[in-house]
């Protein structure tokens, strides 16, 4: 061996200066770094996170912003998630909260659809390459679930789609998490909106939250507030994020986000509650999908069964005529 190389004992060389370059420094430094370093421990970490996240990333195609516009008034609130083409799935108390605000009321046009006086709008960040591309949709049809905290809403685009852009499809599980379960949420808190002329300033900060599954409720956690399938985690989830994704460890959606009580003290958990999807799988829709052009209106269901959404655990849902039901065990 020549000056300055060394030998670990597994026998490996490496070549250097004696001194502060000599392997064993090198070696030493790095266990310092990785052991000081906060992105590092946070990567790792088992405890709930929250986070703001870029606008770049892959999420902001499916996940959008929602505002609701009447006259100049606008009101920005709430999250939506693509689960299929012109198809997205949102709280219900978020389009009920735009109903409050403008203070107008609703007519009902068919089964479980809500005809309103006023627009409701999403933004979607698709990136391409380099290039980022916002495209505003608008909801023209909008199905409220009178089983749970859901609604769907069929989206047409009111700006041009970039070229190359080609939609992925979500995967959506009806599986209910098992406790101590890892889940993630993502929504857009902060939204703001403010009007120049013909043009809408529209602002939010996208952010992910991360957590454990703690309690579940299979039919409902109680007869006042939360009176549907839901389950409650760990995870931390502010004003805005209502009706955004969340998503078990598989990376498949399996619930949207519903609402939460902050900490009662410093260090303590939050607790946040996610509704489970498989109530909306009896609900009628209209979209004019190719393959179930002769079925309308067909069940939310049948979107599945026909491929047209990507799902799991489908065979699990018990469907009649005027409700669904979940199998909860073999």
């Amino acid at each position: 061996m020549g000056k300055g190389d060394s030998r670990t004992k597994k026998g490996k060389r490496f070549k250097g200066s004696y001194g502060i370059k000599r392997p064993r420094k090198r070696f030493s430094y790095k266990t310092h770094y990785n052991s000081k370093n906060k992105l590092y421990r946070r990567k790792f970490s088992k405890k709930p996170q929250f986070n703001q996240t870029a606008a770049d990333q892959v999420i902001t195609e499916f996940a959008l912003s929602l505002i609701s516009v009447v006259d100049n008034e606008h009101y920005p609130s709430g999250t939506a998630i693509f689960i299929g083409p012109h198809l997205a799935i949102t709280a219900k108390h978020v389009i009920e909260d735009y109903i409050s605000k403008h203070k107008t009321k609703t007519k009902t046009t068919g089964a479980n659809q809500v005809s309103v006086p006023f627009n409701v709008l999403a933004a979607q960040t698709i990136t391409i390459g380099k290039e980022s591309y916002s495209v505003l949709w608008n909801a023209h049809q909008i199905k409220l679930c009178g089983a749970s905290d859901i609604a769907l809403l069929h989206l047409n685009p009111i700006s041009e789609l970039p070229k190359g852009y080609k939609p992925r499809q979500i995967k959506v599980d009806f599986k209910i998490p098992e406790i101590k379960e890892r889940i993630f949420a993502f929504g857009y808190t902060q939204s703001t909106s403010n009007t120049e002329g013909q043009n809408v300033h529209w602002e939010h900060q996208p952010c992910t939250a991360v957590g454990e599954v703690v309690e579940v409720y299979p039919q409902k956690r109680d007869s006042v507030s939360l009176t549907f399938p839901s389950f409650m985690v760990n995870a931390r989830f502010d004003g805005g994020m209502s009706g955004g994704p969340v998503f078990n460890e598989a990376g498949r959606l399996c619930g949207i986000v519903c609402s939460s009580l902050p900490a009662a003290e410093y260090g303590d958990n939050h607790s946040s509650y996610v509704t489970l999807l498989w109530p909306a799988a009896n609900m009628d829709l209209e979209i004019p999908y190719e393959s179930l052009l002769d079925s309308i209106p067909y069940k939310f269901l049948d979107l599945f069964k026909k491929d047209i959404l990507d799902g799991y655990n489908v065979d699990k849902l018990v469907v009649s005529t005027d409700k669904v039901g979940y199998k909860l065990s073999e």
